[in-house]
């Protein structure tokens, strides 16, 4: 009876587990597959009509809501000042992950909140004291059997 009861209660866990997973992963690929993957502010853009207005049985509406397309020069001007925001991200985002970045911070912050950062301290070395008298009071306790 007690190999039975060693292995039922983790048997039953599993169950359980992957009973929750499997509803939340059929909750999410239906999330996902009623989701539309067209960019539809980037067709906005390009074509100067809202997208999913139009479905094309009716061409008199259609004409009637034509914008003029934006030119080629403006849609150029309009990735090159996309590219330039995306290199001064990049490089501000390069700035913030640099050791000397996330030391300045860290120094900043502890001079900021001296007393949590030492009880946060002293409480790191207690518990990393503890579990190593733990685990050499566990060595002792093993040899001596």
């Amino acid at each position: 009876a007690l190999p039975i009861s060693l292995f039922s209660g983790p048997l039953a866990l599993g169950l359980v587990l992957g009973l929750v997973g499997f509803i939340v992963i059929r909750k999410g690929i239906s999330g996902i597959s009623e989701t539309k993957l067209a960019p539809e502010k980037a067709l906005e853009t390009l074509t100067g009509e809202p997208v999913g207005v139009n479905t094309g049985k009716n061409p008199e509406k259609k004409k009637q809501s034509e914008t003029p397309k934006p030119d080629s020069d403006a849609i150029q001007t309009k990735a090159e000042k996309t590219r330039d925001h995306l290199e001064s991200t990049m490089k501000e985002i390069k700035f913030r992950l640099s050791p000397s970045h996330i030391r300045d911070t860290v120094v900043l912050k502890v001079k900021q909140n001296p007393l949590p950062t030492a009880a946060l301290t002293v409480g790191s070395l207690a518990g990393i004291w503890f579990m190593r008298r733990h685990r050499k009071a566990a060595r002792l306790a093993g040899r001596a059997c």
